[in-house]
């Protein structure tokens, strides 16, 4: 008997297990998910009721409204974090009981669950994504057949994040013609009504700067992963909707995702770090998984997908194992810090005592550990702002300099100074007011 049937697979009763187990580990890997990178400055800025929608991604209000309420009637740290990892599940769940319940497609659960499982290990670390967002509702707009709905799913999805704009492209062309009408209406008003972010500026110059992009880094990131590493579930899945569709859908279907990978590649030629990358690529996943809706007779599709997700676990596991040493040494970092003190400490130091091997990404290690420490002892929260070499020695050197962070936090490199009264003082009253020491 085999004990993994399709039916099984798309029933309700597996498919709640699996959510309920991506719950879990979201929740086991809260700091993990938000204290790295964007998403420890995206809790910074919502634990101290700042902007925390960057670049007009509007949609992203939805991922933060419930750790925003948690600190309006000021729930702990750690509940407002938990908060901030767990709700992009929860939409990728309602998105996925929706597309059951609408449309009778239950395979098409399994899309929404890889968003989670294939789109990468270093990208799902990033628990404040608003890729992840805009991969949910593109879903929504690729499944969709109510005019309305399909221009609302379309609107929310490029809202959430632009570069899912070529998947959109690409799905449409399988739709209805009211799917690419509905995001040229989108492209139109989001032009006309929100003006691009800086960062959204310069990557849409790179557009007409033509380049051989398959000498590139981002390419070599990319294709060094296709086979046995994390960009392996995009191959099988392709190679997967190849044999479901026929015919000139299946042209169709192979030219979407070869022009959809060049148009990504040739936007993020210049590279990033692991984590942005696959980030960057995740869109590929919406348009590769096209085939899961005409897969109702394709149980080869759907048990390779089953497949990939078990690829999928692997590789998180082991990201997850990066994720947790990180942890334990900024936790060491911290309590050796508080060591030091009867009060909060604010240190400078230089960026070799976060070594990109045990830390990876550390522009955000001053939120990271102010945040993790005013966990950890609200009464003596450590902060730690980086600074390279030649600036910790003209600090020293220069004694005549008025002290350095007098009653002030100091950020990553591109945030302005804040002065202490600035911070939610319900959560950060016992950082030091007194200038910052040069380790």
């Amino acid at each position: 008997m085999t004990i993994f049937t399709l039916r099984k697979m798309t029933s309700w009763k597996f498919n709640v297990s699996v959510w309920l187990s991506l719950f879990l580990l979201a929740f086991i890997f809260t700091w993990e998910r938000t204290l790295y990178a964007d998403s420890a400055f995206t809790l910074f800025n919502v634990l101290n009721r700042f902007p925390a929608v960057e670049h007009f991604r509007f949609s992203q209000y939805l991922n933060l409204f419930p750790a925003q309420i948690a600190v309006y009637i000021h729930l702990p740290i750690q509940a407002v974090a938990s908060l901030l990892s767990l709700t992009p599940l929860a939409w990728a769940f309602a998105a996925s009981w929706y597309s059951t319940a609408q449309f009778k497609k239950p395979q098409w659960s399994f899309y929404f669950l890889g968003i989670f499982l294939i789109t990468g290990p270093e990208f799902q670390f990033l628990g404040t994504a608003e890729m992840i967002l805009a991969l949910i509702f593109g879903g929504l707009f690729t499944l969709e057949t109510r005019k309305p709905l399909i221009f609302l799913w379309a609107t929310t999805a490029y809202l959430a994040h632009p570069g899912i704009l070529p998947a959109l492209i690409a799905v449409s062309l399988f739709q209805k013609p009211f799917h690419i009408f509905s995001l040229v209406a989108t492209a139109l008003i989001k032009l006309t009504l929100i003006p691009a972010s800086g960062y959204e500026s310069e990557i849409l110059g790179k557009f007409f700067h033509l380049q051989n992009v398959f000498q590139s880094w981002g390419w070599h990131y990319f294709y060094t992963s296709i086979f046995g590493g994390w960009a392996l579930p995009y191959l099988i899945v392709f190679i997967g909707g190849i044999v479901v569709f026929q015919g000139k859908q299946r042209y169709t279907y192979m030219a979407a995702v070869l022009l959809t990978t060049f148009f990504i590649t040739h936007l993020y030629q210049d590279g990033d770090s692991g984590m942005m990358m696959q980030k960057s690529y995740a869109p590929l996943w919406l348009i590769i998984a096209l085939p899961l809706i005409n897969s109702d007779k394709s149980t080869r599709l759907q048990y390779s997908v089953a497949v990939v997700f078990f690829w999928g676990c692997f590789f998180l596991v082991k990201q997850a194992n990066f994720h947790r040493h990180r942890l334990q040494e900024l936790t060491t970092k911290i309590q050796t810090a508080q060591d030091l003190s009867k009060n909060g400490l604010k240190i400078i130091t230089s960026y070799n005592e976060f070594h990109p091997d045990v830390f990876g990404i550390a522009w955000a290690i001053p939120y990271e550990s102010l945040i993790y420490s005013t966990h950890l002892n609200s009464s003596k929260p450590v902060t730690f702002c980086l600074s390279d070499s030649a600036t910790l020695y003209d600090l020293k050197s220069n004694s005549n300099k008025k002290p350095l962070g007098k009653n002030e936090f100091r950020g990553a490199s591109f945030a302005y100074p804040l002065k202490n009264h600035q911070l939610n003082q319900r959560y950060f009253s016992g950082l030091s007011k007194d200038a910052y020491r040069i380790q």
